[in-house]
């Protein structure tokens, strides 16, 4: 699984626990969609996928799409993650 899904499914988990402790939960269900961005050397790949069908049991596999290799993906990706490493390390 890519970093994506966990990485907002962490927020949908803990935005619950905040909203059940506050009296206001909803039990809204985490959408499992996103899209993945792959560094892949001189160019980037991104790559749009739905576990919502696999993960309920309609299907076996995820909807996914990829979405082309092109330099802006690559761009998108290390600009990413040239904010992630800032803010996780205060940098």
């Amino acid at each position: 699984m890519a970093g994506v899904f966990a990485h907002f499914q962490a927020e949908h988990v803990i935005g619950q626990i905040i909203d059940r402790e506050r009296g206001a939960f909803l039990g809204e269900l985490y959408k499992m969609v996103g899209i993945c961005v792959m560094d892949t050397g001189y160019i980037g790949a991104a790559v749009w996928c739905n576990f919502t069908d696999k993960v309920f049991g309609r299907s076996t596999v995820p909807d996914c799409w990829l979405l082309g290799g092109m330099r802006a993906f690559r761009a998108v990706k290390v600009g990413f993650e040239r904010y992630r490493f800032a803010n996780l390390f205060g940098h």
